[in-house]
């Protein structure tokens, strides 16, 4: 057992430890307990908790994404980052992988990269990348960038939103990087609008969340970046997370951890390669390797008391009925593509087309596969093939959407939102995509509104029920994450 911080009796500080453990992964150390007392006083002022009990009463009814949880995880995952930050990973990245992979791909005629900081704090690691990306990539107009940071702590998204920091986290950065890519506002140094305009924020908790996604754009990434999260983990929940990291890698792909970070165990796929005094990790292979699942965590030490009767509250209105799924005429290729086996579905599809003909969900199946590859200008030609087959199906002008953006067409990734939500006003995952678009443009009133809207009709859907396009993910945890979007841009 952990030792007793004082304020909180042993069962409550044990039963919040382990709490933490089950939903960030985060093992607190003896030095933040001190603190957790404090934390959770100032939830129930905040709040409006009698006491403890209450506040921890409510965190065990399971309930994620509320305000409470979120007032917690901002506290106990406050980071301290600053540009530039470890100087031997980023000569790796400078002088090597970077110069190498631009090269690769420009002589090949792919001018796409990207880039996934995860764990990304208030966005420091991430702009770091957009700067190097900068200064290095020729005709750097002419190249498609996806560069995505995502956190658990929404107030540290939030400021990586905005873009300004203290003198403090430009410590490492040299007089020229800060003339040519920032804007000094007395002590405030503030990202140039260009290169904010590069990356993108949001939402992920890498033990609960599904990924890699086309939903969230974690899919076919060139480089993962997790510096200095590992050390903080439950050593039994990493390996999930890396086998997670590993299917979100193009093969030969990079996974670059902090120096402490480093996993004894290995990892089936990804192979360690050092340059110099920098490990990393490199997916060797094309396969998407099955994890086992981890233990459940130990039946907690402390349960909260129960909370008096409630007053009889008025029934409910039960949530609308599921529509009756449509079987397809595909189940080979329905089985692939939930198993993620991207490569698969592209040869099944191509097989069942050269047999039988190319029809629209075959073609609309091969764009999702190909888009989860990486190969994005193949996967608009089959979301474009699909639609001239079928013109009303809303998934594909969903799935045509996230190509787009990926391409950075953005007017044409709004064009087919548009499309979708005509064909469908309540479809939750085009009002979110186009509330995403609309931020990105700017139009942050719109945007605002479109996520909001997305959240409404997501809270009006059976919890369980699965969203069509991302596997694993159900409309609960959809809501979840819209309510931590919504939290991150009115912070803003």
């Amino acid at each position: 057992m952990n030792e007793r911080a004082p304020g909180l009796p042993p069962a409550q500080m044990e039963w919040l430890l382990q709490l933490v453990r089950r939903r960030t992964g985060i093992v607190l150390q003896p030095y933040q307990l001190d603190n957790l007392p404090l934390i959770v006083q100032g939830a129930c002022e905040r709040f409006g908790y009698r006491d403890a009990d209450a506040y921890l009463r409510h965190l065990d009814e399971g309930v994620a994404g509320t305000p409470e949880l979120e007032y917690l995880v901002a506290r106990i995952t406050v980071g301290e980052s600053y540009f530039f930050r470890d100087d031997e990973q980023l000569r790796f990245l400078r002088e090597a992988w970077l110069p190498e992979v631009i090269d690769r791909k420009y002589r090949s005629g792919d001018r796409s990269l990207r880039i996934w900081s995860a764990g990304c704090a208030a966005g420091q690691e991430i702009y770091t990348l957009a700067i190097l990306l900068s200064e290095l990539l020729p005709q750097p107009e002419s190249w498609s960038l996806h560069l995505l940071g995502t956190d658990i702590n929404t107030d540290s998204l939030s400021q990586a939103i905005r873009g300004q920091y203290t003198a403090w986290s430009m410590r490492a950065t040299d007089a020229g990087l800060r003339a040519r890519h920032f804007e000094q506002l007395g002590d405030v140094y503030r990202i140039r609008p260009q290169l904010r305009e590069l990356v993108k924020f949001s939402y992920l908790n890498l033990l609960e969340d599904n990924f890699p996604t086309m939903l969230s754009g974690t899919a076919a990434m060139d480089l993962i970046l997790c510096r200095n999260v590992f050390i903080y983990f439950d050593a039994a929940l990493i390996p999930p997370v890396m086998q997670k990291f590993h299917d979100s890698l193009l093969p030969g792909g990079y996974l670059m951890l902090g120096a402490s970070d480093l996993t004894a165990e290995p990892i089936p796929g990804l192979e360690l390669h050092h340059w110099g005094n920098t490990f990393c990790y490199r997916r060797g292979d094309g396969l998407s390797v099955a994890v086992a699942e981890t233990r459940p965590a130990a039946a907690p030490l402390y349960v909260p008391p129960p909370a008096p009767d409630p007053a009889p509250a008025a029934v409910a209105e039960p949530p609308p009925p599921a529509p009756r799924p449509i079987r397809s005429p595909y189940p080979e290729v329905i089985r692939l593509l939930r198993a993620e086996r991207w490569d698969a579905v592209v040869s099944k599809v191509d097989e069942l087309a050269a047999r039988d003909g190319m029809d629209a969900e075959l073609a609309q199946h091969k764009a999702k596969a190909l888009a989860n590859l990486g190969l994005m200008e193949d996967a608009a030609r089959e979301g474009e093939a699909s639609l001239a087959m079928a013109p009303l199906d809303k998934h594909t002008y969903l799935i045509t959407a996230l190509i787009m953006v990926e391409l950075g067409k953005l007017d044409k990734a709004q064009e087919a939102l548009r499309k979708a939500l005509f064909l469908d006003s309540n479809f939750v995952e085009a009002h979110f995509q186009n509330g995403l678009l609309q931020l990105r443009m700017g139009e942050r009133k719109a945007g605002l509104r479109s996520l909001s809207n997305a959240l409404e009709l997501a809270e009006r859907l059976d919890p369980q029920r699965q969203v069509h396009n991302a596997p694993g993910l159900v409309f609960g945890r959809l809501a979840e994450i819209l309510r931590k979007e919504l939290h991150m841009y009115q912070e803003e």
